[in-house]
């Protein structure tokens, strides 16, 4: 897989996986909507 969806998560829990993704070299964004928003993590 080139990317991973992470649950849907709060703004601060997504904060968080922005950041541990970044510290980890990978690129995030976040898609959907309020309260169903998520995280994908890029492997590339």
């Amino acid at each position: 897989e080139r990317y991973v969806d992470m649950p849907p998560a709060t703004p601060v829990i997504r904060r968080i996986q922005h950041e541990m993704a970044r510290a980890a070299d990978l690129v995030s964004h976040s898609y959907g909507k309020e309260p169903r928003r998520y995280v994908r993590i890029f492997r590339d």
